[in-house]
């Protein structure tokens, strides 16, 4: 009975470790490249031969769903490349959440398409009272998410902020699915809609 009940003991405890040691975020995890806060490079290679201007309609097309007012988010416009940035927020745990801005660069060459998400800072937040206490006011752009991560060696997200930044690269990762769909569907071909 000793030993079942060792070896019982034994399972529980390893399989707790095993949760524990997937719950290590690492800073790599979210960074592509730490030094240019790079969060996410997606290349779209078109199999059929599109214009560029076909290309930045379809874009353009699905900021207008994505966006509420997407002549404010578009901040650069070229023939070869698009710069969007806009806000998008992630939850730390409890009742904590945190704005921050994404830059979107989309750049277009020989049928295909690269879309790069980079890590352009928080948003400002003015001074608020909790409590008894006064959090000050926070600049834009003054931290990037590599702050919610250790320094040094141990580069493992805070525990805190571990399961609200795991979902912020997922969020990311899913607008740029969302985006190459957008990018591949053609705008010519008509739906049947009868209103």
């Amino acid at each position: 009975m000793k030993k079942i009940f060792f070896f019982i003991v034994l399972f529980v405890c390893k399989s707790l470790y095993s949760q524990e040691a997937q719950l290590n975020y690492h800073v790599d995890s979210m960074y592509e490249s730490k030094a240019d806060y790079l969060l996410l490079t997606r290349i779209v290679v078109l199999e059929d031969s599109i214009s560029n201007e076909e290309i930045v309609t379809r874009i353009k097309n699905w900021s207008g769903l994505n966006f509420v007012n997407p002549s404010e988010v578009l901040v650069n416009e070229t023939k070869q490349q698009l710069v969007y940035n806009y806000v998008t927020s992630f939850r730390a745990s409890g009742m904590a959440s945190f704005d921050w801005y994404i830059r979107l660069v989309i750049s277009i060459k020989d049928n295909k398409v690269r879309l790069q998400y980079f890590d352009d800072g928080n948003v400002y937040r003015p001074a608020e009272r909790a409590g008894s206490m006064i959090l000050p006011a926070v600049g834009a752009r003054t931290s990037h998410l590599r702050t919610y991560f250790n320094k040094d060696e141990d580069t493992r997200c805070r525990k805190m902020f571990n399961e609200g930044l795991m979902n912020f690269k997922i969020k990311i990762n899913s607008s740029s699915v969302v985006l190459e769909n957008s990018i591949k569907k053609s705008t010519t071909s008509t739906t049947k809609d009868d209103w």
